[in-house]
């Protein structure tokens, strides 16, 4: 267990992993939900990965943690 925060992952790995999913699947994917196995707010590197899937224009982008809806930088 850690309680240090940084990139657990290649941020760019698990970005492509997503992106490629979610490409052969375009017709039934709405939403991206990361679920991670701890904490999410340790990995430094989430923002990048929530960034980069954001980016495309085929799914909605938001962030749930601790409850909260965080959509482009406020709470819901």
């Amino acid at each position: 267990m850690s309680v240090e925060r940084k990139c657990f992952y290649d941020w760019r790995d698990v970005a492509g992993e997503v992106v490629d999913i979610v490409s052969r699947n375009r017709d039934s994917v709405d939403y991206v939900t990361f679920v991670p196995d701890g904490e999410p707010t340790l990995d430094a590197c989430m923002g990048r990965i929530i960034e980069f899937v954001k980016g495309g224009d085929w799914c909605q982008g938001g962030c749930l943690d601790q409850c909260f809806l965080v959509v482009d930088g406020g709470c819901a």
